[in-house]
């Protein structure tokens, strides 16, 4: 009886020590490439598995990233495609409402219902979830205050709550480019921000709305994908540039955008050049 407890206990140890074994030698086997990725991600050394010293020659001539990256980082992403529902005759009439144009405007196309009054033109497209609200424009007034960039994101809140098309959103993106803002509300998906499809209110100024770009997708999941280091997606910015442009790199975000057909991740490079003017390149960061 003695002997059959000891044979037993004696098995047990050997077993366990055989699955120790095997559980050490898996990890060594990926140790040297966690180590690696580990010392690229806290800046530590500058290797990626596939960028070439000349690649990294060439963008380093470009960019100056002025923030660390990444200490840890998302391993994976799902890909998302966008529903497209046939829009009928009620639903741009209902939009018609919303932006207070006559039915009777209507001008019925193979691609769209477009309502036309009084210098206005609103465009519900029947194949897509996208709306176009056109004003023309007046003649601009030198004297008139210009609006503040709060005011320009305050103003096309309004605008769309006004047309019952209440906004949500994430992030706002406000852009001046003479005397007209550009405000983009950008809403989340799956934690990340959604730069495929943002709201786009554009207004002169002194805040007169002229142009409204309304999406309303729902995205159905698709497939989930590896992802890039934030290094890697910085070795592969473009460099197309003239001899001696520099590039002051402000920050880099994990976000969405749109491309060949489906939702992707991408990261999103935001700087300034070094002679003045903004600077802004998604690079995908799917590894399929």
């Amino acid at each position: 009886m003695r002997k059959k407890i000891v044979d037993t206990i004696i098995y047990g140890i050997s077993i366990t020590l055989l699955v120790s074994a095997a559980a050490f030698f898996v990890d060594m086997s990926s140790m040297g490439n966690r180590m690696g990725n580990f010392l690229v991600n806290i800046g530590i050394i500058g290797f990626d598995e596939g960028v070439s010293r000349e690649q990294r020659e060439r963008v380093n001539a470009v960019y100056n990233p002025s923030f660390m990256f990444a200490r840890s980082r998302v391993e994976t992403a799902m890909t998302y495609i966008p529903i497209f529902e046939i829009n009928d005759l009620p639903v741009a009439e209902q939009f018609a409402r919303d932006f207070s144009m006559p039915l009777d405007s209507i001008t019925n196309t193979d691609n769209a219902f477009i309502f036309s009054h009084n210098g206005r033109t609103l465009t519900v497209y029947k194949y897509l979830n996208y709306v176009v609200y056109l004003i023309e424009r007046g003649a601009s007034t030198d004297y008139a205050e210009t609006i503040s960039k709060e005011d320009a994101t305050r103003i096309g809140l309004e605008f769309m709550r006004g047309r019952n098309l209440p906004l949500k959103y994430n992030e706002v993106v406000v852009n001046a480019y003479g005397g007209t803002f550009v405000v983009s509300y950008v809403s989340k998906l799956s934690g990340l921000l959604n730069y495929a499809f943002p709201t786009i209110i554009e207004m002169d100024k002194t805040g007169a709305v002229f142009s409204v770009e309304y999406y309303f997708f729902e995205f159905e999941r698709l497939a989930q994908c590896n992802l890039k280091t934030m290094r890697q997606a910085y070795y592969e910015l473009p460099v197309d540039f003239p001899a001696d442009t520099r590039i002051d790199l402000k920050r880099a975000t994990l976000v969405y955008f749109f491309e060949n057909s489906i939702l992707q991740p991408a990261y999103l490079f935001e700087g300034e050049f070094e002679g003045g003017g903004r600077f802004r390149a998604f690079v995908n960061a799917a590894r399929f």
